[in-house]
Order: C-alpha cells, then sequence, then structure tokens
C-alpha cells in the first residue's frame, strides 16, 4: 500500500540561486535596455494586451482543427482534447505554447516543467477570462537532428544513451532494439519504487518497436497530460509548412531574416551575449533521413553533407510543391509556431528567451503578432533523505544554491565561530597602523607610505594564517565535508540544477500521480520565484 505524501513549497528569487543569465533577470526586472526587444510585459497586463491585439483567420483555425483531428485519431482517451479542438473554430479561442524537441522517455525535469506550467497558465487564463477560451499546447521540435542531446536518459544517477545508426531529424527516428534495450535497462531501475510498475507500463506502451520517437512522445505526454486539455503540435506537416512559403521563400532568396536579424543584433545591448546569430539561409533540407543545411552555392543551392544541389528555380518550385522539404532553424522555428497558432504566450527556458529577444524586428519586418515571452517555472525536489541530510549539517534551503566549496566553508563557520576568524583581529591591527601612520607623519611626511606597505604586510600575514587555520578545521571535518558534497549531488547532479539533469518519470515512479498534481498546484501562472518542493511521506 502507497503511503500518502504531503509536498511542502517555499520559494526564493531567481537571482538568488545564481544559476540565470543577467538578461534573463534583467528582463524579468522590467530593464528599460531590454524594452524595445519584446512586446508585451511579462504580466497579467502584458497577457490581456496580448489577448486584444491577436488575430488568427477563420482559414488557419479551420486548418489547424482538420490537422489536429488527424493528428489525434489514433489516439484514445482524448475527450479532454476533443473538447479543445472543438472550440479552435471560435474566433475568441487561443493558445499558450511552450516548446522542447522529443527527448527520449522525456529527457531532463524541465521538458515537463514546461508543459505543466502551460496547462497551469491556461486554466488560470479561463478562470480570468471566461468569455474567452485558452488552450494549452505542447511545439514538439520533432525535426531537430542533435542525437547527442535528445538520446539520452539520467534515470537514478545513471546516464544510459541511445546508440543507434539513424540520422536525420530525430522525431523521424524510429524506436529500434538498441532503444527497447535502453527501455529495458530504465526498467530494471524503475520496477522496485512504489509506482514503477505503472511507469514501466506507460513507457512500454509509448515506446513500440517501429514507431517514431515523434509518435512515442506525443503518446507519452498525450497518457500524462492529456486530460488537462493539453495539445500537442507537430510542426512536420505540410500543411502547416504551407503557411510559411512566402517567408520561406524570403529566406531563401533574399536572405531577409538573416538581414533583420543582424539589424537586432547591432542594437542589442553589448552587456549582453548573443544568443543566435543566424544564417544567410535558414532553412534545412528535410527529406527521408536527411537534414542538413541548405547553403548558396554561385547562382544556386546545394544541401550540406549530401550530393544534393538546385537551381534558383527549381527550389522555389521544390517549396511550392514540396514545403514539408523545408525545415526552420531557431531563427524561424518561433516565427512558425507563432504563425500556426493563434498564441497569446510563450513559455520558455532562460535561453530560449535570451533568443527571443533577438528576433522581434522578424516579427515586426513580416507582420507576425509576437507573444508575452514567460519564464518557465524551476523546481528543487527535495525527498525525505535529502531533507534529512540537509538538517542534519545544520543547513537551511537558502544555502544550498551555494558550491560545495563555499557550502563548507560556510558550515566550518557556523561550527567553529570567532575561533578561526581574525576580522576583529585584523581590524584592530588597522587602527594601530592608524595611529603609527599619524604618528610618523609628525616626523617625516615620506614615511607615510612606508607604515602602509608595513600594514598591508601585518594584515595579508593575518589573512594567511586565517585561511592555514580554515584548511585545518576542514580537515578535522572532512566526514561533514564529504557529506555536504553528498547533499550537493543528490540536489545539483554534475553541479547542475536537478531540473537539467533528472528524469520526470524516475521521481513519478517514486511518488505517483500526486507528484504532478503537487508540482501543477506549486505552480505560478505567471512566474517570479524559484520553488524548492518538499516530500515528505
Amino acid at each position: 500500500m502507497n503511503i500518502p505524501l504531503t509536498f511542502e513549497a517555499t520559494y526564493q528569487s531567481y537571482a538568488s540561486t545564481g544559476s540565470f543569465s543577467q538578461l534573463v533577470l534583467d528582463y524579468l526586472e522590467g530593464k528599460t535596455e531590454l524594452k524595445s526587444f519584446y512586446a508585451y510585459e511579462p504580466d497579467w497586463k502584458g497577457i490581456e494586451l496580448s489577448i486584444t491585439n491577436r488575430i488568427f483567420s477563420p482559414e488557419k483555425r479551420k486548418l489547424l482543427k482538420r490537422e489536429l483531428t488527424l493528428q489525434y485519431q489514433q489516439h484514445h482517451n482524448v475527450e479532454a482534447v476533443q473538447k479543445q479542438l472543438d472550440r479552435l473554430e471560435d474566433d475568441n479561442t487561443f493558445t499558450v505554447c511552450t516548446a522542447h524537441q522529443p527527448n527520449i522517455l522525456t529527457g531532463p525535469l524541465y521538458f515537463v516543467y514546461k508543459i505543466m506550467h502551460c496547462i497551469v497558465l491556461a486554466k488560470e487564463l479561463n478562470q480570468r477570462y471566461p468569455h474567452q477560451h485558452f488552450i494549452p499546447v505542447y511545439f514538439m521540435g520533432a525535426e531537430d537532428a542533435d542525437l547527442q542531446e535528445l538520446g539520452f536518459v539520467n534515470m537514478n544517477g545513471m546516464r544510459l544513451e541511445w546508440t543507434t545508426q539513424q540520422k536525420g531529424a530525430v522525431g523521424r527516428m524510429v524506436v529500434d532494439d538498441a532503444l527497447l534495450q535502453l527501455i529495458d535497462t530504465c526498467a530494471l531501475q524503475l520496477k522496485e519504487l512504489p509506482f514503477g510498475s505503472e511507469v514501466i507500463s506507460l513507457i512500454s506502451n509509448a515506446y513500440v518497436k517501429g514507431k517514431t520517437i515523434a509518435a512515442a512522445t506525443m503518446d507519452i505526454v498525450h497518457s500524462l497530460f492529456g486530460k488537462y486539455g493539453l495539445i500537442v503540435f507537430n510542426p512536420d506537416n505540410a500543411s502547416y509548412k504551407s503557411l510559411m512559403k512566402e517567408v520561406f521563400a524570403s529566406d531563401l532568396t533574399e536572405g531577409l531574416p538573416y538581414e533583420y536579424l543582424q539589424k537586432t543584433i547591432n542594437n542589442f545591448p553589448k552587456t549582453y551575449k548573443i544568443q543566435l546569430s543566424g544564417r544567410p539561409v535558414n532553412l534545412f533540407y528535410l527529406k527521408d533521413d536527411l537534414r542538413s543545411r541548405i547553403e548558396k552555392d554561385g547562382d544556386g543551392y546545394r544541401v550540406v553533407d549530401s550530393d544534393l544541389q538546385f537551381t534558383k528555380a527549381a527550389l522555389l518550385e521544390e517549396l511550392q510543391s514540396h514545403p514539408e522539404h523545408f525545415s526552420s532553424n531557431a531563427v524561424l522555428r518561433p516565427l512558425m509556431q507563432e504563425v500556426c497558432l493563434p498564441n497569446v504566450a510563450f513559455i520558455g527556458g532562460g535561453g530560449e528567451l535570451a533568443y527571443w529577444l533577438e528576433l522581434k524586428n522578424i516579427f515586426d519586418q513580416y507582420k507576425v503578432p509576437y507573444p508575452v515571452l514567460l519564464l518557465r517555472n524551476s523546481f528543487l525536489l527535495m525527498d525525505e533523505k535529502s531533507t534529512s541530510l540537509m538538517h542534519k549539517l545544520g543547513l537551511n534551503k537558502e544555502e544550498l544554491f551555494l558550491s560545495s566549496e563555499k557550502l563548507f566553508t560556510k558550515f566550518v563557520h557556523q561550527q567553529q565561530g570567532e575561533a578561526i576568524q581574525l576580522d576583529r583581529q585584523i581590524a584592530d591591527i588597522k587602527q594601530i597602523y592608524v595611529a603609527i601612520s599619524a604618528a610618523a607623519k609628525t616626523t617625516d611626511v615620506t614615511l607615510e607610505p612606508h607604515v602602509a606597505a608595513l600594514e598591508k604586510k601585518a594584515t595579508d600575514r593575518l589573512q594567511e594564517l586565517e585561511k592555514k587555520m580554515l584548511r585545518a578545521e576542514k580537515k578535522k571535518q572532512e566526514a561533514q565535508g564529504r557529506q555536504i558534497h553528498r547533499l550537493k549531488e543528490m540536489l545539483f547532479p554534475n553541479g547542475t540544477l536537478q531540473e537539467r539533469s533528472d528524469n520526470f518519470l524516475y521521481w513519478l515512479a517514486c511518488c505517483g500521480p500526486e507528484l504532478t498534481e503537487a508540482i501543477m498546484s506549486h505552480s505560478e501562472a505567471v512566474s517570479g520565484s524559484f520553488c524548492l518542493l518538499n516530500i515528505h511521506s
């Protein structure tokens, strides 16, 4: 029998975690120098303005409903989704969207945090604005070809990698024997956990040999979140891409997106790192197991890492006849998202928001509405083992974001107090030298630099002594130092945020469906802080 769990949430500022870029922090604070790079403030007023200004044609609504209905024909338990699809043709229906590639087995935790945030935001909007309707959408980056980034999972501290000879868009790859073997290894990690059998069943039903990764990802996301009315949107679709023909043509023949992006980069505040540089051509050629960059080659074009070449006329004819053979990079993907969806808000991680801030000029030039940008919610999940160890060491949650070394130093100082700190003695020495300097100046003003040198030498020696005392004390408390390192590794695997490493399915096997509900209940629709979630039985 599974024991009911309780969840206790505390919050702290993003800045205090030391884990977010200055660009993101400044954006959240509304710094003046960034205001020209986005359309709406990331708050309720900004969202309301976005809703008011969002127009989406009836023709696009019909296309969207038709294609999504076809997409969901093969799925069961779609009642909540079907209700959403039925409302798509209403001109007062909008979407809130997040986007992510199809990581195998949902990849890192933030994959699902994004989706949960999207669901929470849509729910809150439906309560605030009952005369409109809002649908949460997961935009699947199925055309991403970076298998190294998408083809691994961290399960209970074990990194498992999918080794396959397949190439091209990961979403088009199929479940093979190697992936099934990886899933079997995952099952060994999960089977003894309280909800392990349910999670193993979820995985096994989604990842069937011969099924595409996009279809498997849709299955698992739908199984987890379809009941909340979440819609999965796969852009690898000829009808959706037909809406982008003019943009794609201008990219191929005139390089306009690159030109617009360079103007932004030239005007972007120099204090921030540029995330997205773009290319003269921002499209890939996508066919079968090929997804390679298109480059200009004299008067024609070539597809990198292939023998394919096109004249300008032939490539434009290919675009008209087969728009599905063209795939956007990060410069054009956001534009396609907003062209295809009646979207009012986009939820992304820090890196995503950073490059979206470079794209507003492209949106403006193509007259595509730019959504409200919201930073996705972040969580640190703390089970009883990590919480118990934290209390045993006398640490508090705010200190957990310090490095292991800084945390150990602070711990030793807290334990020993003034015994190994010479601040007071150093201050006393400085006061003595103030008196010495005053006396020396009355005798010979040229002695003042000599006294200052003596003071520096004396304080430097004391500071060096203090460091030696700290090292000696740390050596005495090596056992506690190891425990601190263990705690940090439990909560920040490989020195990174837990959400960038741990897998949701493992935590789901430990805690069950209560975890999903707890995370969503502690998610802020318009986020403003980092949540530490304690889990107790």
